[in-house]
């Protein structure tokens, strides 16, 4: 079975590819069309590339516009570079950026997002992480991993939690990632009823599934 290229280009990673991509990029338009087409680019973004006076000035522009649309839009961004054949730009990219993946479903990614706990006076209403829980499944489920969403547990329900994802078949994944949201207190993550569940039990569970 072949393995396909998961990449995930971060912006610290693109602004540093700044001049190798303006000189590289030898089809703007090719690029542009393919990016429009698969939605990493607005008519509106493309208006505005075009409406520069010189090549060079309208790579550049290009280049701004892509760096903030990553990483969300890493997969996006690679496929317009590979149907446009501007491979050079793509064997640029960090080796470190790229990771081997088999399965149609990659993995899996477990989120456990405590928002609204108990003693709401010494443990506040995390306002907002559902947000994070938002962009995060985005991400994820755009490179083709079945995200599993955990809310408001106790420490007890968050540890019961990871001893079942983690006693699952990896046997057919690529990948386990897992997020753990909540309060804490040094050494431990805090349940919604302000009990601690001890990173090192955290720890050993995952190390047990490990084959």
């Amino acid at each position: 079975m072949n393995a396909e290229k998961l990449y995930y280009i971060s912006k610290n990673q693109f602004q540093k590819l700044r001049v190798d991509f303006v000189k590289y990029l030898d089809d703007i338009d090719s690029f542009l069309d393919e990016a429009l087409d698969n939605g990493l680019l607005t008519q509106s973004n493309i208006e505005g590339i075009m409406s520069e006076k010189d090549s060079n000035s309208q790579k550049r522009r290009l280049h701004n516009i892509l760096y903030k649309k990553l990483p969300d839009g890493s997969r996006e961004f690679v496929s317009a570079l590979k149907k446009s054949e501007h491979e050079e730009i793509i064997t640029l990219l960090d080796e470190q950026s790229v990771y081997p993946m088999k399965f149609k479903t990659h993995g899996r990614v477990v989120l456990i997002n405590n928002v609204k706990f108990d003693d709401e006076e010494k443990y506040p209403e995390r306002l907002g992480s559902e947000k994070d829980v938002e962009g995060i499944t985005k991400l994820f489920t755009a490179f083709n991993f079945d995200v599993q969403l955990y809310s408001n547990k106790t420490a007890e329900e968050m540890e019961d939690s990871i001893l079942k994802e983690a006693a699952e078949s990896t046997a057919n994944e690529d990948c386990f990632v897992m997020f753990l949201m909540s309060h804490g207190a040094l050494g431990n993550i805090v349940g919604v009823d302000g009990e601690k569940l001890p990173y090192s039990t955290i720890n050993k569970i995952l190390k047990k599934s490990t084959p």
